[in-house]
């Protein structure tokens, strides 16, 4: 059974490998292209914020009246990336790649992460846990794009195993602050660490972490408050209360599925593992509620947040961390000098799993535009037209839901999404554009699909309904590219 259970574990590698492998590809040829991962994820937004940094502008404008541009982060990621940027002086392309590469070292941070967490189950289980923390297809585009769910996350894990080790506390509470400054979902680690070290005994700990960490961050957001931006504490509370639909909780829990099924199972088998550690004293202990506590919380917040217009796979980013360190277990077992037969049994069904969930990774990666002629080709287009467009900017006045065009042209908005759902649901009213567009004022209207279409305006990154219809009222299409281009009437 040894030589069964290490060619099993060795197989098992060789999967977690090609799928590390090929995300490190895509991500490879992504990067350096502007059009690559920006309309998905809303990027420019990022972009456009980190700039502000940059520039000492505000990231927390009183965006109700004009123009409309949200903020619904907390600052912290947008403060590393701005810096970066004055440091280098960089353009606003500069302030993308910069972001971008902030976003690719945290990415190897948080798999760095996951394999120490493991290093008493040896070499061959930290590998293990570093691919599959690195290739997750949660981290898939956001593990190389300009956002700050990936510096949070790693920041907010490293602080969860600072907290449930014996290092001082106050590393903890240093790196939980920070993650929670850079997006307030880390707050989920602050809870996880809590709760594990109450479970544990270690109240004292627990309560230090828990205010310790909380009055760090009340008071560098007070401090910014003070500072000048009156509306930091309302604005990173405004995602929360985004509405919540079933049918985009039914996609995205799909979608997390097809990226990252393999994570369910490895969940399921580490909660067996860690639940029999439980029974044991020590350090295997406090190892097993370390694990249990975030597999509980992750799972819930996502599953349960995941119903918020604007959630995606990056609600299931914590999940890896436990599905890491899950696999980590079975290649130890398998590489054990005697290997029960249930464990060479959960090992075979692991390969086949992680053989399953590697092949979207390389279908990804051979459809991908650096392989694929007509989709390079259309890539480089919206580049280009783009950039041609933008380069009117202060001889005409233009109006856009094209978020990188919108980047460029001074829109009175930027995040398309954002902007729709605000004025959908009623926090929005978007008198002075409308009013705008009927009087014929913007030189260009330039859309992502023509205006008049059902399905465009019906979706969450169309143009909203009554822009739309004064848009139809007072202007024309006057030709279609990749982008629509509306001209006035007359």
């Amino acid at each position: 059974m040894t030589y069964i259970g290490r060619f099993i574990a060795a197989v098992l590698l060789l999967c977690m490998g090609i799928r590390a492998a090929a995300t490190i590809a895509v991500a490879y040829f992504d990067v350096p292209h502007r059009m690559a991962v920006y309309f998905s994820f809303t990027e420019p937004q990022m972009v456009h914020l980190s700039r502000q940094a940059q520039l000492g502008e505000s990231l927390y404008p009183e965006w109700r009246e004009y123009p409309h541009v949200v903020n619904v982060f907390t600052p912290g990621w947008f403060w590393i990336v701005g810096t970066i940027g004055k440091v280098t002086n960089a353009s606003l392309e500069g302030v993308q790649w910069t972001g971008r590469g902030v976003t690719i070292t945290f990415s190897l941070i948080a798999a760095s992460l996951a394999a120490y967490s493991v290093r008493p189950l040896g070499r061959a289980a930290m590998f293990a846990a570093a691919c599959a923390t690195l290739a997750s297809g949660t981290t898939w585009l956001f593990g190389w794009m300009a956002r700050p769910d990936i510096t949070a996350d790693a920041l907010g894990f490293a602080g969860f195993l600072a907290a449930t080790s014996r290092r001082p506390p106050r590393i903890a509470v240093v790196l939980l602050a920070a993650g929670v400054l850079c997006k307030q979902t880390a707050a989920l680690y602050v809870a996880t660490a809590v709760v594990a070290l109450f479970w544990e005994g270690r109240s004292l700990r627990a309560t230090v972490c828990a205010v310790g960490s909380t009055l760090v961050v009340l008071a560098i957001l007070g401090v910014v408050w003070w500072a000048g931006e009156r509306r930091v504490f309302t604005d990173i509370f405004f995602e929360a209360s985004s509405p919540w639909n079933l049918q985009h909780w039914k996609t995205v829990n799909l979608r997390f599925f097809r990226r990252a099924g393999d994570a369910i199972f490895l969940c399921l088998i580490g909660a067996i593992v860690w639940r029999g550690g439980l029974a044991h004293g020590g350090g295997e202990r406090g190892v097993a509620i370390r694990w249990l506590t975030l597999l509980g919380f992750s799972a819930t917040a996502a599953v349960v947040g995941s119903a918020k217009l604007g959630s995606d796979v990056n609600y299931f980013l914590p999940l890896r961390f436990v599905a890491a360190a899950a696999l980590a277990e079975i290649v130890h077992r398998l590489c054990s000098p005697s290997v029960p037969l249930r464990w060479i049994a959960t090992g075979g069904i692991a390969t086949l799993a992680a053989a399953y969930w590697t092949l979207p990774n390389l279908v990804v990666l051979q459809r991908h535009p650096a392989f694929v002629k007509e989709l390079r080709e259309e890539f480089a287009l919206r580049e280009r037209e783009v950039d041609s467009f933008a380069s009117n900017h202060g001889t005409q006045r233009i109006l856009t839901n094209c978020d990188d065009l919108a980047l460029r042209v001074g829109n009175p908005f930027i995040d398309s999404f954002v902007f729709k759902m605000s004025v959908d649901d009623g926090r929005l009213h978007p008198t002075r554009i409308r009013d705008s567009i009927l009087r014929g004022e913007y030189d260009w209207i330039v859309t992502t699909a023509e205006v008049n279409d059902a399905n465009y305006i019906a979706s969450t990154f169309g143009m909203p309904r009554e822009l739309a219809a004064a848009i139809e009222q007072r202007y024309e299409l006057a030709f279609r590219k990749t982008l629509a281009y509306y001209r006035r009437k007359g």
